[in-house]
């Protein structure tokens, strides 16, 4: 059974576990009172096992990143109503940035050629990097792009030659402010 405390002057602004019972603050108001949960029986499968070490490192990068003033700043802007700093820093861990656009279409292996992608992020997209590989697997260049405000893609123009460009590929890689990692190859196909 749980219950939602309001108005009690004893316990406004505890919280933690006194015996058997968890006092849990839920916004400036609210404190939450339940009886503690009982996991010690639990057989955790590999999946959920996973996501509890996964849970448990976006847990010490809230800690870290709220303990730096200017990323408790930064993530304490971002706080809807009833969130602290602290939960907007773990979903901007647990939530991966994300690819939905690439555009090779100009890039013919020639310095200056356009590299286009479009990526996002709930939060906020640290760097996008590219990485060209000619046809025989060789990274000739990497790099990173620049957000062009207009249209909302990341550009990267080719600094080096490519003779063997038809059959290489093309690596983007797409990194979030905590460091998680999106990535897309792309072949480069024969014209």
């Amino acid at each position: 059974m749980i219950t939602s405390v309001t108005e009690n002057p004893l316990i406004k602004g505890y919280h933690g576990t006194f015996a058997n019972v968890v006092h849990r603050r839920w916004g400036d108001q609210h404190v939450i009172v339940q009886k503690r949960p009982d996991f010690s029986n639990v057989k955790w499968c590999k999946a959920q096992k996973a996501n509890r070490r996964r849970f448990s490192d976006a847990m010490a990068y809230a800690r870290k990143a709220i303990a730096d003033p200017e990323m408790r700043a930064w993530y304490t802007m971002r706080a809807k109503p009833g969130q602290t700093a602290c939960n907007v820093a773990v979903a901007d861990f647990m939530l991966r940035p994300e690819i939905t656009k690439t555009d090779i279409s100009e890039y013919h292996g020639s310095k200056g050629d356009p590299i286009r992608v479009k990526a996002r992020d709930r939060y906020a997209i640290a760097s996008v990097l590219v990485f060209v590989y000619n046809a025989l697997g060789i990274e000739v260049e990497s790099g990173l792009a620049t957000r062009s405000l207009s249209d909302g893609y990341w550009y990267y123009r080719a600094q080096d030659d490519n003779p063997l460009w038809q059959g290489g590929r093309i690596l983007f890689k797409v990194c979030d402010t905590p460091g998680n990692v999106a990535t897309e190859i792309l072949p480069v196909l024969r014209t």
